[in-house]
């Protein structure tokens, strides 16, 4: 198999067990009680899902996905480059979505959403949920 190196988001429950997904796969994801664990069903989920889209004479999207943690604010992003090579952000915890022509607009972008989204959530009393546990590994 082709080596492709996959962004995994791996994320942390307050119960102690993990998550994952890879954004660039749709409907690839997984979750495990140990991070250990899950690493090794994220890299066999990703070969079979890939596998599957071949079987199916389906296009295998490449890895595009970055995934960075805002410091201003705190929480999960996961950005995208499309092919025309614009960029796309949304909050892992929050329902937050922004675009931009540069990284650095989207960046912008997703921090002044998560901001304004706080602060009418604020109003209405709505609690702000405590960011994820997340971390970024390639997988491929």
């Amino acid at each position: 198999m082709e080596n492709l190196n996959y962004t995994v988001i791996y994320e942390q429950a307050e119960e102690g067990n993990w998550g994952a997904y890879v954004p660039d796969l749709p409907v690839c994801c997984g979750g495990a009680a140990t991070r250990e664990e899950l690493e090794v069903l994220m890299r066999e989920a990703i070969e079979i899902h890939i596998e599957d889209l071949k079987a199916q004479g389906l296009p295998v999207p490449p890895p595009g996905s970055a995934a960075v943690v805002l410091e201003a604010a705190g929480y999960p992003v996961v950005l995208e480059q499309t092919e025309s090579g614009t960029w796309s952000a949304h909050s892992v915890d929050l329902p937050v979505f922004a675009t931009g022509k540069t990284l650095e607009d989207v960046r912008l972008n997703i921090a002044e959403g998560i901001g304004v989204w706080m602060e009418e959530t604020r109003k209405d009393g709505m609690e702000i949920p405590a960011p994820s546990v997340v971390t970024v590994a390639d997988a491929g």
